[in-house]
């Protein structure tokens, strides 16, 4: 069997989408997996079934690198979009369906004619707050640590005791290391699911935005966070401990097409 696929990345989170409206892919851990997989497959951190939805313009069924399911994906939803409007199938607005829920999209066309997307993100309500940081769900669960010397921190190690730590059993979490400084916001991502420290995570940008703005006593605010695949930015509203109307906005960009034979 041949799978046609075309892959986007988003300030360097990579994924593999699939046009599934005839609901044809054969879903399976092992082969998400294998076509995700870096050395035998086609290499991304995740993939993405472009689904109908009854309601909506698509729906998305998001899978992890390691072949395991999961809520959703804020890179990955901004992916979509460009490719649901490189397809035509919309002209600048998505509505989207997630298994977290419902999500919307705007296209920001360029004179260069690459273009940003903007995705609506779940409201936070609440967070807890550790004494090495902060645990939230900005449609996946994250703990954010605020640290010194981003560029150096050895965010494997770190990052997969953290992603393992009892405290976050027996789901696991994202973890972001979060450094805050006057010319903006840094971030690094280990990722759960991928198992590794990934360029960008796009509900790990929300997620540092909001402890950011925890920090600094902040009540609304677009902020910029540099990753090292490029440069998210988000907005959020504090409304006492939650947060809402937060929008995530950044590149998606087609990386190329291909047929995979399974």
């Amino acid at each position: 069997m041949k799978i046609e696929f075309e892959k986007y990345q988003g300030a360097g989170n990579d994924f593999i989408i699939v046009d599934n409206r005839s609901a044809c892919f054969p879903i399976s851990s092992g082969l998400i997996k294998r076509l995700c997989d870096r050395h035998f497959g086609v290499g991304a951190d995740g993939l993405i079934l472009a689904e109908k939805s009854c309601n909506q313009d698509l729906r998305m069924n998001y899978y992890n690198a390691d072949g395991m399911k999961a809520t959703f994906c804020g890179n990955g939803g901004r992916c979509l979009a460009a490719w649901a409007f490189d397809h035509k199938i919309i002209r600048n607005h998505l509505r989207l369906e997630a298994d977290d829920g419902i999500h919307e999209a705007w296209i920001e066309v360029s004179d260069n004619a690459s273009f940003h997307v903007i995705l609506t993100l779940n409201n936070v309500v609440g967070f807890t707050q550790h004494n090495d940081g902060y645990f939230l769900n900005t449609g996946t669960p994250h703990f954010v640590q605020p640290v010194h010397e981003l560029h150096s921190l050895n965010v494997y190690e770190q990052g997969k005791r953290l992603r393992n730590d009892e405290r976050f059993l027996p789901d696991g979490t994202n973890v972001n290391f979060l450094e805050l400084n006057q010319d903006g916001l840094g971030m690094r991502t280990f990722e759960k699911g991928v198992e590794c420290e990934t360029l960008s995570c796009g509900t790990g940008a929300a997620a540092c935005a909001i402890v950011a703005m925890i920090i600094r006593q902040e009540s609304a605010k677009w902020l910029e966070i540099n990753t090292p695949g490029g440069i998210l930015t988000v907005f959020a509203h504090k409304l006492g401990n939650s947060f809402v109307n937060i929008k995530l906005k950044g590149l998606a960009v087609k990386v190329f097409t291909g047929i995979i034979e399974i």
